[in-house]
């Protein structure tokens, strides 16, 4: 599957608008380009320093809808 990296990164940021989490948290998304990883998506959060990271695979992901994805680890946080 091939990701449009750009367009990936402009969903995870108009979600994180929505759903209010930006500007109070610092938040970023990651690519994982290991073929081996078998998750589609994880987040690993900080709730003391209010920091987290979606991690996406790019690489082997299980499912072709990645804003679907996005969303649902957001909101799984």
């Amino acid at each position: 599957m091939n990701v449009d990296e750009n367009k990936i990164i402009q969903s995870f940021e108009n979600w994180c608008k929505k759903l209010r989490i930006s500007p109070g948290w610092d938040i970023r998304i990651e690519f994982v380009d290991d073929i081996n990883w078998r998750k589609t998506g994880d987040f690993k959060v900080d709730c003391d320093d209010r920091k987290a990271v979606l991690l996406l695979n790019r690489a082997n992901p299980k499912q072709e809808n990645l804003e679907e994805v996005i969303v649902h680890e957001l909101l799984l946080a």
